[in-house]
């Protein structure tokens, strides 16, 4: 504790405060006393000061009995409270000391040693207090509310909104790409930029609103006595922008975004589980619009999250009945418009006239972990159609098989992959593992060994996706691939984009200089061709060549395509 405590009397009899002010003249250097003699004299000398004690009469002109000290605990849960009363009466002393109080002493039977005793014991016990309700309340590493007082906060705020008829609105927060700060650059620089996004948070909202961490990277923002939800979505626009502005993480500039979930008490939700639920819903939308957006929870959403459920419920079906297939579409050489390979492309029929788009099951198997065992089957199911088409006459055909981020941290892959082509007798230079830029950017010494490992036995490598966000260009010479697609947005933005052609020719050059072949997916124009071709790019595939095909059309194509032969036999 700090010397002299700041001690405040709420007294309104003159005879009294001297009384006291004589008790502890003596210990004058330990206490710097100050006087109020009414209720709301004292609340504004407790605005304006730091006040560590406060001797509290029961009997004032503003406040009579318990009132006064519930009045103080509720403005001022910091300060401690030693009731200094003329009533000697133990029911109110026990209630008093059960509501807040430090200590009940009586007039007349107060000396000086008892009472600077009692204040001294009265700070202590309100700064341990204090120090585990901060435990109890808030988060360690932030400082801001925790889950447990944000709950007993929003409680009392919609007893306000019915009390007066107004609004709130809750909103829930998740930073996106946080897992990857963590994983690159550890758990020091994680803790730092929670704290960070905390100090942005708290910058954005009124001081009466509420800010809380409630767990890893999710924080709740309470926005009370709000007119309409358009000052919820102010709010929610300043958030996503300035959660966009860089992080400064011991030296390394890094940006993440977040996605923001907002729910509107009465409007879609009239108590705290239904506002949580319906700020998670909404905050789950936002991320499936790609992240970096706020969503307001509505009909609409709640339409959306029962057809996702729905489909997970089919996806998960699929995987455990391996109703899933694979079609096959056909890569081009640009030079002679040869059959040179084909893509295995997973799919998801329905029975009815339209299958499901992999856009919409792809993310699903990544998010419950079924892209693991999926994927198993894919290569393997791959691995023997190559057989099966070698058994037919074929010649051996190149064929290329996605592999996401989840797959490659399977440190079972590399021995799923050799096992297969060994036992199917395929010469692994027949297979192509396509492997997008964003999971090699955030790829681990343990994948890019496993992916040498295999280009090294002759499997070859192709960087997918090229140029789709944050790019590796200047580690292209050092990863172990053999060829790069341009990412779809390119190829869409020849002849629409004035940037467009100059940024394909670029990207073509720059693989070619480091010994990279090309190829460019969803080409569907005769003019996207043209130009693919005059700029050198090497291969190219699309709806405009062919559309993916099930495994025995691909076997009839070949079967017929006598230049297909003469070039498996150069």
């Amino acid at each position: 504790m700090q010397l002299p405590l700041k001690v405040l009397m709420v007294e309104d009899n003159p005879a009294d405060v001297r009384l006291v002010k004589e008790l502890l003249h003596s210990r004058r250097d330990q206490f710097d006393l100050m006087h109020a003699d009414r209720l709301q004299d004292a609340l504004r000398v407790l605005a304006d000061n730091d006040i560590d004690i406060v001797l509290l009469d029961l009997s004032l002109p503003d406040a009579a009995g318990l009132e006064g000290l519930w009045a103080v605990l509720n403005q001022h849960t910091n300060v401690a409270i030693i009731v200094l009363s003329g009533m000697a009466d133990e029911n109110i002393a026990l209630q008093a000391v059960e509501k807040g109080a430090q200590d009940y002493l009586i007039k007349g039977q107060v000396s000086g040693e008892l009472l600077s005793r009692s204040i001294f014991y009265a700070a202590h016990r309100k700064t341990t207090e204090t120090k585990l309700t901060q435990l109890a309340q808030y988060d360690v590493l932030t400082h801001l509310p925790n889950r447990n007082l944000f709950r007993e906060r929003i409680q009392h705020a919609l007893q306000r909104c019915r009390r007066t008829g107004k609004q709130l609105a809750l909103m829930l927060l998740d930073l996106d790409r946080f897992k990857e700060v963590n994983d690159t650059l550890g758990h020091d620089a994680g803790d730092l930029l929670l704290t960070q996004v905390a100090s942005r948070l708290s910058s954005t909202v009124r001081q009466d609103d509420t800010v809380a961490r409630i767990g890893g990277d999710e924080f709740t923002i309470l926005l009370e006595d709000i007119p309409n939800r358009q000052d919820a979505a102010l709010v929610a626009e300043k958030i996503c922008e300035i959660m966009q502005h860089s992080f400064d993480l011991y030296g390394h500039e890094i940006y993440i975004s977040a996605s923001v979930g907002i729910a509107v008490f009465p409007e879609t939700g009239k108590d705290e589980t239904l506002l949580l639920k319906h700020a998670d819903l909404a905050l789950y939308e936002a991320k499936n619009k790609g992240r970096a957006n706020y969503q307001f929870f509505d009909d609409e959403i709640n339409s959306s999250i029962a057809r996702r459920v729905d489909l997970i419920n089919q996806v998960r079906q699929a995987a455990e009945n391996q109703q899933f297939e694979i079609h096959y579409q056909p890569i081009y050489q640009l030079y002679n418009h040869i059959m040179c390979g084909i893509e295995a492309l997973l799919r998801l029929p329905t029975g009815e006239q339209e299958n499901i788009p992999p856009a919409d099951f792809i993310p699903i198997l990544e998010e419950t972990g079924l892209i693991n065992p999926v994927g198993d089957w894919a290569i393997k199911s791959v691995i023997q159609q190559m057989r099966r088409w070698i058994d037919e006459g074929l010649p051996p055909l190149r064929v290329s098989i996605n592999l996401s981020s989840r797959q490659l941290l399977n440190d079972q892959l590399v021995k799923n992959i050799t096992e297969q082509l060994a036992s199917n007798h395929i010469d692994p230079k027949w297979l192509v593992l396509e492997i997008s830029e964003a999971t090699l950017l955030s790829a681990t010494a343990e994948t890019l060994n496993s992916l040498q490992h295999l280009k090294t036995i002759g499997v070859q490598i192709c960087l997918d996706r090229f140029g789709e966000g944050q790019s590796i260009i200047s580690q292209l010479h050092e990863l172990p691939v053999n060829s790069l697609k341009l990412d779809k947005h390119f190829i869409d933005e020849l002849g629409e984009k004035s940037y467009g052609p100059g940024c394909v020719a670029a990207l073509i050059s720059l693989a070619h200089s480091v010994g990279l072949t090309t190829a460019a997916v969803g080409v569907e124009k005769e003019n996207q061709s043209r130009f693919l071709y005059a700029q050198g790019c090497d291969e190219a595939q699309g709806h405009y060549y062919a559309r993916a095909l099930p495994p025995d059309d691909i076997g009839t194509m070949l079967a017929g395509r006598a230049e297909f032969r003469e070039y498996q036999s150069l």
